[in-house]
């Protein structure tokens, strides 16, 4: 995303504008877990090309070495052995960096073709995305491999443009159209070039890192990640879903959309935290029920009340009075 704003800014388009028209909110500080929608993606690129009247503005990149981190996975690359080791743990580790994108390496004859493929949600990819996120893989890698990598060949697949010169340029070797995958070709030479940096403990120590990492993002489903907010925000009052949406930064109608694919709802999941936790804090004598309302973010201590009975088919003072835990008096 940052990336995206420097070359909007660059090509005289208001960057910080096209991100709030596509409802992509971007933290100040550097946090490798957000996940923008991959459907506000796309569509920020067809705003880029409307508001800027030209569809190559993707092909206009011009990076600045090192190119924004790739966290643990750039690390992992430039203590690989081999260019086509470091391509290799790319694509193992690809969905650290993003669930929307997925990649593979294949020999083919004397070639090593990596490739590339996006997940667009309930929306169609605009060449454009592919093109630009190609073209920074490519310049990420080069960086890696500290030299000037050239494919041998790029394939897309999109149709043939009337002028192949911009393409040429921008990933300095032969461009393809219409082929069946987006893929970057390297020679086998280029792939068993060795990397600059190569020290087999720190592989070992990134590796473990990273398969770490995808273990959590398993378990790292919207769900997941809405239920963590209400715990935190709940003693400040009954959490709403527009305000958790802008915290997670994506729209209200995205999350929305990211629950019912997952079979849940935010009332669903607000219910489901309350009645854990008023368990758990039911178990803790000292919490009076009043304290425990608030805590559960109820508006008064009978809405709890209500709750619990429906949740459990007692009172919160029935249900501690079988623990023989009594309240002690408040001073």
């Amino acid at each position: 995303m940052r990336v995206l704003r420097d070359l909007f800014d660059a090509n005289g388009v208001n960057a910080n504008k096209l991100f709030s028209d596509s409802g992509i909110y971007i933290p100040n500080s550097t946090d490798f877990n957000v996940r923008v929608p991959t459907e506000a993606v796309s569509r920020l690129w067809e705003l880029a090309v409307e508001v800027s009247g030209d569809p190559g503005i993707a092909l206009k990149l011009k990076p600045k070495r090192p190119l924004p981190s790739f966290d643990a996975l750039g690390y992992a690359m430039l203590s690989s052995p081999s260019l086509i080791s470091g391509l290799e743990r790319f694509s193992r580790y690809l969905s650290v960096v993003s669930s929307a994108a997925e990649s593979c390496i294949e020999i083919r004859g004397d070639r090593i073709a990596l490739y590339f493929h996006l997940h667009g949600g309930t929306q169609p990819i605009p060449r454009q995305r592919y093109e630009f996120d190609m073209l920074c893989l490519l310049e990420f890698f080069r960086w890696v491999m500290n030299s000037d990598l050239d494919p041998v060949v790029v394939e897309l697949g999109q149709p043939r443009p009337a002028n192949l010169k911009p393409y040429e340029k921008a990933f300095a070797c032969e461009v393809d159209f219409q082929a069946e995958h987006y893929c970057l070709l390297f020679s086998m030479e280029q792939a068993l070039r060795p990397v600059p940096t190569f020290n087999s403990e720190l592989v070992s120590l990134h590796d473990s890192y990273l398969n770490e990492c995808m273990g959590r993002l398993k378990g790292n489903s919207t769900a997941n990640l809405i239920r963590e907010r209400i715990v935190h925000t709940l003693p400040e009052g009954e959490p709403q879903r527009a305000k958790i949406a802008h915290a997670l930064h994506m729209s209200e109608r995205t999350l929305q959309r990211h629950l019912v694919a997952e079979g849940t709802s935010f009332s669903e999941i607000l219910d489901d935290v309350r009645r854990e936790l008023s368990v758990k804090y039911l178990n803790q004598c000292h919490l009076e029920l009043i304290d425990i309302s608030c805590l559960l973010g109820f508006n008064g201590q009978s809405n709890f009340s209500r709750a619990f009975k429906r949740w459990f088919n007692t009172s919160p003072r029935k249900y501690r009075e079988a623990l023989n835990c009594s309240e002690s008096p408040r001073v």
